[in-house]
């Protein structure tokens, strides 16, 4: 028997090359390794560190995007590899020096500006997404939500078949409160969300706001009487941008956000925050319920500026 070894070797590609202010770039790494330093990749724009790029749990492809931000004429992508998750500037006299350093250029042009942009959300989640635990419902009952997911204060309707007739029905949120730093920990929370009587064909129809309350995961429902299940239903919060203000201003001027709906898993309940590329920090909802309120201040250069929310994985 032989045998024969074969490198796979990183290659990055950049388009579009050129366009006005907020214009979106797609990067497509191909052959990115699972080791410390063949996994982790960092992206700059204009020297500027702006994320991360990995694909351990794709078999090493990846998309990445970004907007383009700055002033009119050329500037510099350039994707770096670092075991610290920072990139490794004197790479050429680093043990894993045969890894490739690309650099980019993306010219900003004088059209009109891509004000704003929303990422659809995907179809269908990595690798099937979160697991969640069967629904439980008793014998004849069926419980049904008019949408799976909604932003907080969207309407949602609830309906039900086959429960008892005529008999006051709890329905019932569960949710998760508390804190992985203050060290009193966290857990679950039922709430109340309001009470209903099915009709005297055990029928139930009700429609209530999305509570103010975290997002990611689903939150369950639970129908009950008393301490006895009689069916379940799962509704996701979706993030939202409540408010950015002002939208305009001066060098100086304080931009106020706020966002509701953020997670509290360890990978959606951390955002982390790009201003024109360049990454700024994090936010954290999970001790508010979800609810996010932040301060920036407006940079120099007069232009339009990219303001970007990315979920952030914490790594251990």
């Amino acid at each position: 028997m032989t045998q024969a070894n074969f490198f796979v070797n990183s290659s990055f590609t950049v388009t579009p090359t050129s366009g006005p202010v907020g214009t979106e770039i797609t990067v497509i790494a191909e052959g990115l390794g699972s080791k410390e330093m063949e996994s982790n990749w960092q992206l700059t724009y204009d020297n500027k560190l702006t994320g991360l790029i990995s694909a351990v749990s794709t078999e090493g492809k990846a998309v990445a995007k970004l907007r383009a931000a700055g002033p009119v004429g050329a500037h510099t992508i350039t994707i770096w590899h670092g075991y610290m998750g920072m990139p490794y500037i004197n790479h050429q006299q680093a043990p894993t020096s045969y890894l490739p350093v690309p650099t980019f250029s993306f010219e900003v042009t004088d059209d009109r500006p891509v004000a704003s942009q929303v990422e659809a959300v995907p179809q269908s989640a990595a690798n099937g997404g979160v697991q969640m635990p069967e629904l439980k419902h008793a014998q004849g009952v069926d419980v049904q939500l008019d949408k799976a997911e909604g932003i907080v204060g969207e309407n949602v309707t609830l309906q039900a078949i086959g429960l008892p007739s005529n008999q006051k029905i709890s329905l019932v949120w569960n949710t998760m409160v508390g804190s992985r730093v203050s060290g009193k920990g966290f857990g679950e929370q039922q709430d109340i969300l309001g009470q209903a009587t099915p009709d005297q064909d055990g029928n139930l129809n009700y429609t209530f706001p999305i509570p103010d309350d975290l997002g990611g995961v689903p939150h369950r429902i639970d129908l009950k009487i008393q301490d006895q299940v009689l069916g379940q239903a799962y509704l996701r919060i979706l993030p939202s941008i409540v408010q950015i203000s002002p939208t305009s201003g001066k060098a100086g001027t304080e931009i106020n956000v706020h966002l509701k709906g953020v997670g509290w898993t360890e990978y959606d309940n951390t955002y982390y925050i790009t201003y024109d590329n360049a990454y700024v920090g994090y936010v954290c909802g999970f001790n508010t319920n979800g609810d996010v309120k932040f301060t920036l201040v407006r940079f120099l250069l007069n232009c339009l500026h990219n303001f970007d929310q990315f979920m952030k994985l914490r790594w251990s």
